[in-house]
């Protein structure tokens, strides 16, 4: 037995569903660098832009 596709609100619930957890997922990443950065690298190492 075929299952149905899912209908257009489905779909979208879906994709909002992944949207989410993407940007938690993104959010995560970033609080985990930003964390380790502050923790492991030495502040003289802090990266700036060099005039041109």
């Amino acid at each position: 037995m075929a299952a149905k596709p899912p209908s257009t609100m489905e779909k979208e619930q879906i994709f909002g569903m992944a949207e989410k957890e993407m940007e938690y997922r993104v959010e995560l990443f970033n609080k985990l660098t930003h964390t380790c950065f502050n923790k492991c690298v030495e502040k003289r190492y802090v990266f700036y832009t060099f005039p041109v």
